[in-house]
């Protein structure tokens, strides 16, 4: 008899949302993947994305007009949906379906309230869930990690147009995965005066200098400049090492009290999201771990960079508001 393949589940297959699939095509054991996207231009598109990977022909993809359509019982679920849209996509999928384990795209949610009420959701379900702050599974990052030997980082990153509000939780993880450690406090001083509108539309994106400081003493700088055409960059310096990493050009340096200081390049590649997916779901799937954050620490995260972010736009806006217009 034939063996049953896995069910898999992805909620919204737009531009990161095909990506994942594509790589899901990847997959190392007969699956079936549900695809729920409302947008047929993004369907169409996530279609002929998947149909661009070479199949072993034991994963087949179909796609769904209605969330009540997923099968009852799924192995795996990813939600890709913007960030506004994704506590309703979770509450009505366990609502009407059982998933084992979940991974929830970033910026998860909005507002703190929705951590909650997901929170409470995924306690009663038993669900499992992990966030997708994919630098954790890059090997460059792996092998870098035990260098930092338990000292204090100084982390710092920047470039022209980071879309600051949608990548500092990335880069906030980043340093958590260093570190271990989760307790930011974030300052918005050096945020610049006002808001400017997203390449998403019906979001907002800040420009200027996130800050923030660990317990244990780890400081990150974060900086979205505004103008002109600086490439992205990362620096990190602990007492005995820095590092040097141009993530888009493939490049990064490193230097060690313990050989002189001397720089050295060092050989660097940095992973799509269309060759990382099937990896964090077949470790999932045979683990039940993950080398993504979980949600829980991935909250522990996002909690004071909603807060900083919400109160800096609140200020800008000269109004109250409950929620953090980012994605």
């Amino acid at each position: 008899m034939k063996k049953a393949g896995v069910k898999l589940a992805l909620i919204g297959a737009g531009e990161l949302g095909s990506r994942h699939l594509q790589a899901l095509a990847l997959l190392d054991r007969p699956a079936t993947i549900e695809v729920f996207e409302p947008v047929l231009t993004a369907q169409g598109k996530a279609e002929a994305r998947f149909a661009q990977i070479k199949q072993s022909g034991r994963v087949s993809v179909k796609f769904l007009s209605r969330m009540e359509d997923f099968s009852p019982f799924l192995d795996l679920a990813i939600i890709a949906t913007t960030a506004d849209a994704r506590l309703q996509a979770l509450e009505q999928l366990l609502a009407e379906k059982n998933a084992r384990y979940l991974i929830l795209e970033k910026v998860v949610f909005q507002d703190v309230k929705s951590f909650d009420k997901a929170q409470r959701l995924l306690s009663r379900k038993k669900v499992k869930a992990w966030v997708n702050c994919p630098r954790r599974m890059w090997p460059f990052y792996q092998e870098l990690k035990p260098k930092f030997n338990g000292e204090k980082i100084d982390y710092r990153a920047s470039a022209s147009n980071l879309n600051l509000g949608s990548v500092a939780v990335h880069l906030l993880d980043h340093l958590s995965f260093f570190t271990g450690e989760y307790d930011y406090e974030l300052s918005s001083e050096r945020l610049d005066p006002d808001i400017l509108l997203s390449k998403r539309p019906g979001f907002r994106e800040f420009t200027g200098t996130l800050e923030g400081r660990l317990a244990g003493g780890s400081a990150i700088s974060i900086t979205s400049y505004r103008e002109g055409n600086a490439p992205f960059l990362i620096q990190l310096s602990t007492q005995s090492l820095r590092c040097l990493i141009r993530e888009p050009e493939g490049k990064a340096w490193l230097a060690e009290e313990g050989d002189g200081w001397q720089w050295q390049e060092i050989p660097f590649k940095a992973l799509a999201q269309s060759q990382l997916t099937h990896l964090a779901a077949a470790k999932i799937l045979n683990s039940g771990e993950s080398e993504l954050p979980t949600f829980e620490q991935s909250r522990e995260i996002h909690i004071p960079l909603l807060k900083t972010l919400t109160a800096h736009f609140s200020k800008i806006i000269n109004q109250p508001v409950s929620a953090c217009p980012i994605t």
